[in-house]
């Protein structure tokens, strides 16, 4: 009994002395908002994807760029596509 009263009151010492030494710290949240990004990104996929149907369909959204109009949803997409990106990089 001697043995397990002294186990039981080294325990509780050990026990104490955690408590002391435990601090308490400060925890910065560290969060990125790049919200403005991705609306514009999702934007950006969603004209490429207008643009593309509309001049499939014999519409051009993008007539005064003359010959450049054909890669209008591609680079859309693209640019779309690298501001979704940009949150994903940086964390």
């Amino acid at each position: 009994m001697a043995l397990l009263s002294t186990i039981c009151e080294f325990l509780l010492i050990l026990n104490t002395n955690k408590e002391e030494k435990m601090k308490k710290i400060k925890v910065e949240n560290n969060t990125n908002d790049y919200g403005i990004f991705q609306i514009i990104g999702i934007l950006l996929i969603g004209f490429a994807v207008v643009d593309f149907v509309m001049s499939w369909m014999g519409t051009n959204l993008t007539a005064f760029l003359g010959p450049l109009s054909q890669f209008t949803p591609l680079a859309a997409g693209l640019t779309g596509a690298m501001f979704l990106n940009l949150r994903n990089k940086s964390e």
